[in-house]
């Protein structure tokens, strides 16, 4: 669901833009299917990730 985001990336809507879309409906979800760290390092929980499982 993040990809799909990433490929309706418009700028010219500034109310329902990528960031507000990830911020509402794509981070609440894969945190209810249990998603909370990323393969960048980051986490929900503001931890910093050491071993993002590559």
């Amino acid at each position: 669901m993040a990809l799909y985001e990433l490929v309706f990336f418009d700028l010219s809507n500034p109310v329902i833009d990528l960031m507000w879309r990830q911020g509402i409906f794509v981070i609440t979800l894969m945190t209810h299917l249990g998603i909370t760290n990323s393969w960048g390092g980051w986490s929900i929980t503001g931890r910093t990730i050491t071993n993002s499982g590559i």
